[in-house]
């Protein structure tokens, strides 16, 4: 109950907030299109994942044994768990977006942090390059310069002493390649704050408090489903091993579904059935906030 609490309680907060913050200096409605411009191409977009060399080979050689036995296992045939095992070149792009919503969820726990920090800077009078300047040497202590945070960070400090970019485009730039809602809000009422001449020490403050209750809201709720996820891949597995301990045991209990059409047809529907499911109950367990 605490949760679904705190998040009524963040989303009328947020609801304010979307209000406040999303009107101009002069009266109009702050549009999603000033976001919507162009990103550097040579940074990172978290919304896609690029497998690298080592990565592909380590994806084709799992994923391709992995089916083939499973078609070993199902079929007995060699032609149809070879077939079966060609389904990995399709299912890359599955494994590619999971992998970037991994590293969406990283990025989002290390933005968390730097909410905090630039609060925290900006509530000592600190002006919003000076905090993020901050905030990069406390990110370089939590995480390292390998982390996600810290590169982007480092790079908007960098583009606003080096090349003199304005930290408007810096944001802007950020918020279109991280594709995170709570980065995007962030963003937004910085600009426009910055436009406006508004109190920035009590408008990030604010903001940064929301922001930070509603991360910390859907970081609690993927906790609690957690348990759910586990006893949905446990249920995806169990009927392959009870095959497998079928076949072991009693191999010619299932022999009439290993010879002709029909008993082929009934183990591609059980094989589908298996991921239909997998797939169903990973749609239940995405609760978004």
């Amino acid at each position: 109950m605490s949760i679904f609490k705190s998040s009524r309680k963040v989303f009328r907060a947020h609801r304010q907030e979307s209000r406040i913050g999303g009107i101009r200096e002069n009266g109009a409605e702050e549009k999603p299109e000033d976001l919507k411009k162009p990103g550097n191409p040579g940074k990172p977009d978290y919304n896609t994942y690029t497998l690298n060399a080592r990565e592909k080979r380590r994806y084709f050689f799992a994923s391709m044994i992995s089916l083939f036995l499973i078609g070993i296992l199902f079929y007995k045939n060699l032609i149809l768990s070879a077939c079966l095992a060609f389904l990995s070149i399709p299912l890359r792009r599955r494994w590619q977006s999971h992998l970037a919503e991994k590293r969406r969820e990283a990025l989002t726990a290390q933005f968390r942090d730097l909410l905090y920090a630039l609060s925290a800077s900006v509530s000592a009078g600190r002006q919003l390059q000076e905090a993020f300047e901050d905030a990069r040497e406390q990110l370089e202590v939590s995480y390292g310069t390998d982390s996600l945070i810290y590169r982007e960070v480092d790079g908007m400090v960098r583009g606003i002493r080096e090349s003199r970019q304005p930290p408007e485009e810096l944001l802007r730039d950020f918020a279109l390649r991280s594709h995170i809602p709570e980065v995007s809000q962030f963003v937004r009422i910085c600009c426009i704050c910055r436009r406006s001449g508004g109190d920035m020490e009590r408008i990030i403050g604010k903001t940064s408090t929301l922001l930070m209750e509603k991360i910390a809201v859907r970081q609690e709720i993927r906790m609690v489903t957690a348990q759910k996820r586990l006893e949905a891949n446990i249920l995806a597995l169990m009927p392959v091993g009870m095959v497998l301990i079928l076949n072991l045991l009693s191999p010619d209990y299932l022999a009439v579904l290993y010879g002709g059409m029909a008993g082929r047809a009934v183990m591609t529907a059980a094989l589908s059935g298996i991921a239909l499911s997998y797939h169903i109950s990973r749609k239940i367990t995405e609760i978004s906030v």
